[in-house]
């Protein structure tokens, strides 16, 4: 695990480095207060996350469509999971059902971005329905529509689950 998240870090902060190094000053400036925005964003997002991943909370098709594209795509270790929102919803709510607790950690432990794509490293802890607890350690690339702000792809791996 220790080698992916090394390896996650390197390859996305040596491509957002490289693409702010070709930027002007005035473009990286604006870049950074965009992204500053955009990290905003990705942390409401995660925190909108845990309200979905709890199954006390109430989700419906609205709260899916008011943050992912009507054709939006999640992957999951590089396979599609789902496509569409009612898709979206339905993973969702198949995931709940095996949990009682899901539980992002935050802050958020690496957060990149490189226009409207972002990379989060981050730590999530669980309990099952059978009362086994654990946690893993998961990155999930997100891509946005630039002018809705809606997520339209949504990738998450995740390395090893470890029992607390």
């Amino acid at each position: 695990m220790k080698f992916l998240k090394k390896y996650f870090v390197i390859v996305v902060v040596s491509n957002f480095l490289l693409m702010l190094l070709s930027l002007s000053p005035a473009q990286a400036e604006s870049c950074l207060i965009s992204q500053s925005r955009m990290t905003q964003s990705i942390e409401n997002f995660f925190q909108w996350i845990n309200f979905v991943d709890n199954p006390k909370n109430n989700l419906t098709l609205d709260d899916i469509n008011k943050h992912f594209e009507k054709n939006a795509k999640t992957y999951t270790n590089n396979k599609l999971s789902a496509e569409g929102t009612t898709a979206i919803f339905s993973r969702y709510n198949a995931l709940r059902k095996s949990y009682k607790v899901m539980n992002i950690k935050f802050p958020l432990n690496i957060i990149l971005i490189d226009g409207n794509r972002a990379a989060v490293y981050f730590v999530q802890t669980f309990v099952r329905t059978d009362e086994s607890k654990g946690a893993f350690a998961g990155a999930l690339f997100l891509e946005f529509n630039p002018k809705s702000g809606k997520v339209t792809k949504y990738y998450d791996v995740f390395g090893s689950t470890n029992p607390l």
